[in-house]
């Protein structure tokens, strides 16, 4: 079964959802829940193409990814943004002595 684009970015941009980083305990766990809410939609959307989709959260940038996952071999298809390219930002700001994203 094939899904058009113009499906597909019409389910997407009815379910954007925005990340906050500096948000308190209670609002991090209600955004955790939609974000939880709008995968499990996006999963049963993509259900037929027998793939998955997984956020994740990189510690060191407070950061989150997407995994896009293939269902019969678990294997990732796809990482936006890509975790290696995470992974050198984080070891270049943290060697640099810099956290570019905190203002002065």
């Amino acid at each position: 079964m094939e899904i058009s684009s113009s499906k597909l970015t019409n389910f997407l941009s009815t379910n954007t959802y925005n990340v906050k980083t500096e948000t308190s305990e209670v609002e991090i766990a209600k955004e955790h829940k939609n974000v939880e809410n709008v995968v499990e939609s996006i999963n049963q959307f993509l259900k037929p193409l027998n793939t998955s989709v997984q956020f994740s959260f990189h510690d060191e940038l407070n950061e989150y990814y997407v995994s896009i996952v293939d269902q019969e071999t678990k294997e990732v298809v796809k990482e936006i943004p890509p975790k290696k390219l995470l992974d050198m930002y984080a070891e270049m700001a943290k060697f640099m002595g810099l956290f570019v994203d905190q203002k002065i």
